[in-house]
């Protein structure tokens, strides 16, 4: 059996801090929008649409 190597888990380590960013960040974004007018399908439509490539 092969061990895994350590540069194959590189990406997923900076995927799930990537996850964690942007848990942490999102209630904050959305109190924003809210505050501004936008109602909750607006934010998910203006989030989903940024993270569109």
């Amino acid at each position: 059996m092969k061990k895994p190597d350590i540069k194959a888990n590189i990406w997923k380590i900076n995927v799930l801090q990537g996850l964690r960013w942007f848990l942490l960040i999102m209630p904050i974004i959305v109190l924003f929008y809210q505050e501004n007018g936008l109602s909750m399908r607006d934010i998910m439509g203006r989030c989903c649409l940024s993270i569109r490539p």
